[in-house]
Formats: C-alpha cells, structure tokens, sequence
C-alpha cells in the first residue's frame, strides 16, 4: 500500500520504543472489578458482543512521537494503553515475520508496511502488556485485530499469546466459523473470555480456536480514503460477502473504516526516495492535519464520523460493529460511539485525559454552543465537540529539506536556528524555491527563509552598522 511518506525510508526511523503499550502499576483505568460496569458502562453488560459498537485505534502501534521522531508514517499520537485506558476496546496492527538470525520472540514484529521504514518492536512485547492491561481490568472486553501481512502460520502467533498469557483469557467459540449470536459482555466476563483475536491472512486452525480469520466473521468499507466527500459504506472486503445488508443478514459484523490519508505527487525527489521502498505511484500518508475533522461528531460535514456512521446505520439497518480512527485523542470519536450505543453519562474508570473527547466534558459538564451537536439512531445525543488540534514535528520535513540540499551540491549547515546555505544567488535562490515547493507539498503551511547578502567575512560589521549603511544607500537613492 503507497501510503507511507517516502521521506522515511531515506532515513534511519528509529524503533518505536514507546509504540507499544506501557506496562502500568496498580488497578488500571478500566471498568474495574465489582463496578457493574463492563467496558466502562453498566448498560453494555446486557449487550451481546455484535450488539453494539466497539471503537478501535487503526494501526495502534504506529506512533506520530517522539519515539519515532514524529514519524510521519505513524497513525496515532498515543500508545495502545493509553487508547485502552481512554475507552477503546479494540486495538488493529500490522504483523510481520523478519529473517532467520533472531529468537522466536523477536521474529514476529509488529511493523508499518516494512520493518526497514517504522519497526514498533516485537508482538511478544506489545501481548505481553495488553495482557497485563486486560488482567488489571477483569471487568472489560478488548478485541485485537492483527493484520497478518507476512501470511504467519496460527501455530507461530498462538506461540507468542501463550508466551504472554493471552491464550488463557481469548474467546473461543462453540464451534468454527461465522456466527449470528454471540454471547454478552457479561457472559464473556464471567466465563473468562474477555480477548477477541481475528487475524487477516489466515484459516482456522482447530488447535487454535480463537484465532478468528477476519473475513469470515467481518466484512470492511474502504480503508484508502483520500478525499473528505469519498467515505461511504459500500462494502470493500470481502468481495465474495454482497452488500452491506446481506452480508449482515448472513451473520457477518461489519467494520466502518474511517480515517483519511493525504496524497503527495511522487515526483522529483520523493519519486527517488519513494521507489526505495517500491512505491511507483502517488504517496499517501496519515492526515493529521484533518483528523479533527475526521474524527468529528457532526453530522453534517463532509468527512465527519458522526456522519459516517449515521449513513451507515441508515444503510444497514444497524450501526457498524467496530469502528477504526488514526489520532483517536483528537476530534471526538468516543462521544460519536457512546451516542451510538446509548450510555449516556453513565460511565466509570476512563482517563481523566479524556479531556480532548467528550467523556470529559461530560464529567467535567463543559460543553461548546458553537460546535456542531452529534446524535445516533439510537441516542440523541447532543454532547458538543471541542476538537483539538495536535500539531505533529517538523523533524521529517526538516530532514527531507536536508536532503534536497544534499541533492543540490551546496554547502548547507544544519543548526538549532535553522539552515545556512552558501553558494552564488542564482543556485540558493533556486534551492530556496525548491525547498518551500517540498514542505508545502508535505503539508506545512507555512514557511520562512532570510536571506543575508555578503560572505562570512561581513561578520565583522556589526547589525546596526549594516542598518544603518542601508538606510544611508537608500536616503541616496532617493535624493
């Protein structure tokens, strides 16, 4: 898929240290044991698990921070347990086996297309903590969807669930293959199958029931949306599954895909460095620049997820199963889903950092008159949204920029003020130009560059000295 920035793979992304959720102290920020409340609310304990509508965080390990020094091709700005704590239930990766030379834990890696572009560390380790996540909040059920890329075998994965425990609490069914009924979150709790596991790129195993093929028990809507208009819910995969209706009229759930990439030409330089990772065509990226939009409750907006969602609704004859979102922490994508399951404020153990969405306004009773209302077909709800507006780094600009002055031949200084480039007018206004069409094409909006006419030497006179000799050439001027 060409939606990794090209930028990227010419530099030495870091590993994402920090992309995998966080091992915590203490009893979480989930449900919590004893509190009548499953998945944070008391009226979802009655729900049967296809009965309502699970928010998730696409690409969860992928991260836009500083430990992938902002990479642009990460898709969230906060890790998989803060996600967990905030109140999603579902968290989506991306699976990839590397070369022989590493031990078995090490060998399944959790990476962004390609280990070599952004490597989020291995799927032992990320287990490992939604495992203790999910055994600090005995009251909540998480579903994990692993996008099996590299085609792993089941026995692999299960290897690295029972290394982390997760085979224990992961929800096996009574018997293989799609089901139209499934049990309520209570029912999951108390038997002690509170983890769902569906894999892409895989068959059923019998030894490893609960590794659950994707596509046979969920269908998707498009997931490479670049324009705001261009969400819709017509039904992208499986393609053997009909329309939207009949496949849910034949057991499946369904899963609204609703984050937005942003395209950038693939010529000149990112053409060059985009073909280093085999990307021929356009490249597109993770748009944070839109997410609060994206990610807004309205109903009305083009690109909305309140909009999306009620069409979808409308179009189905039932809201959509799971819901993905890239930059869950902006915008307000839980008040959209807990509108649409209908509980209202009544909600227990979520962050208090959920103060970007609307369960904190709810706690907190602020509300914002000017922001558009969001409702569902099943809960009127007119919670307001205040989106925030997250401005990721620079830094791959800033190197992409590096680069094109590498391309040019002149001599360029890297400093904290920025960039000093030496050569003749012509060649670095030239290469100014140049640099301000490769950020503004990367999505910066705006750019800045001085200009110091004279040579190292013009050190020597001092900055008043050089205003004050220009305003005496200019007053010559105009004698």
């Amino acid at each position: 898929m060409a939606w990794l920035r090209a930028v990227v793979a010419a530099l030495a992304v870091a590993s994402a240290v920090d992309a995998v959720p966080q091992t915590a102290t203490g009893t979480g920020s989930g449900s919590g044991s004893g509190s009548g409340a499953c998945n944070n609310s008391p009226a979802l304990c009655s729900r049967p698990y296809n009965k309502m509508t699970h928010l998730g965080a696409h690409d969860s390990s992928f991260l836009r921070d500083k430990s992938t020094n902002n990479s642009p091709a990460g898709n969230q700005f906060k890790n998989a347990t803060l996600a967990l704590d905030a109140g999603l239930r579902l968290l989506q990766t991306q699976l990839h086996k590397v070369d022989a030379g590493q031990t078995a834990e090490e060998k399944l890696r959790l990476c962004h297309t390609s280990c070599g572009i952004l490597d989020a560390g291995p799927l032992d380790r990320w287990l490992a903590a939604v495992s203790d996540w999910v055994r600090r909040n005995p009251s909540d059920v998480v579903t994990l969807l692993l996008v099996n890329a590299d085609r792993v075998s089941p026995q692999e994965m299960a290897a690295a669930f029972q290394r982390t425990g997760l085979d224990s609490v992961a929800y096996r069914p009574a018997a293989p293959g799609r089901q139209t009924t499934w049990p309520t979150l209570q029912t999951m709790i108390s038997q002690g199958m509170r983890v769902v596991v569906f894999v892409t790129n895989t068959a059923v195993a019998p030894e490893v029931p609960y590794l659950l093929p994707e596509f046979d028990h969920i269908f998707e809507t498009a997931f490479e949306v670049t324009q705001l208009s261009a969400f819709n819910c017509t039904l992208d995969r499986p393609r053997n599954a009909g329309d939207g209706p009949a496949a849910l009229a034949a057991g499946y759930m369904s899963l609204a895909n609703h984050f937005k990439y942003q395209t950038i030409g693939g010529t000149g330089l990112l053409k060059s460095l985009a073909q280093t990772v085999g990307i021929e065509a356009n490249i597109m990226v993770p748009d944070a620049d839109r997410a609060a939009v994206v990610n807004g409750p309205g109903r009305t907006a083009d690109g909305s997820l309140g909009r999306h969602v009620e069409e979808c609704s409308r179009l189905w004859g039932r809201p959509p199963t799971f819901v993905l979102v890239d930059f869950w922490d902006v915008g307000a994508p839980l008040e959209v889903v807990d509108g649409v399951n209908a509980v209202g404020s009544a909600l227990e153990g979520r962050r208090a950092f959920m103060g970007l969405t609307a369960g904190a306004r709810r706690m907190s009773g602020m509300t914002d008159s000017t922001a558009e209302a969001s409702s569902s077909p099943h809960h009127d709800d007119t919670s307001a949204s205040s989106p925030r507006h997250l401005l990721p780094s620079i830094a791959s600009e800033i190197a992409a920029v590096q680069l094109l002055l590498k391309e040019s031949g002149l001599d360029f200084t890297l400093h904290s003020a920025g960039t000093t480039v030496e050569g003749s007018w012509e060649e670095v206004m030239t290469v100014i130009g140049k640099a301000h069409s490769l950020v503004h094409g990367l999505g910066v909006a705006r750019v800045q560059s001085s200009v110091r006419v004279g040579t190292r030497t013009d050190k020597v006179q001092t900055a008043e000295e050089k205003v004050k000799r220009v305003q005496e050439i200019l007053a010559q001027d105009e004698q």
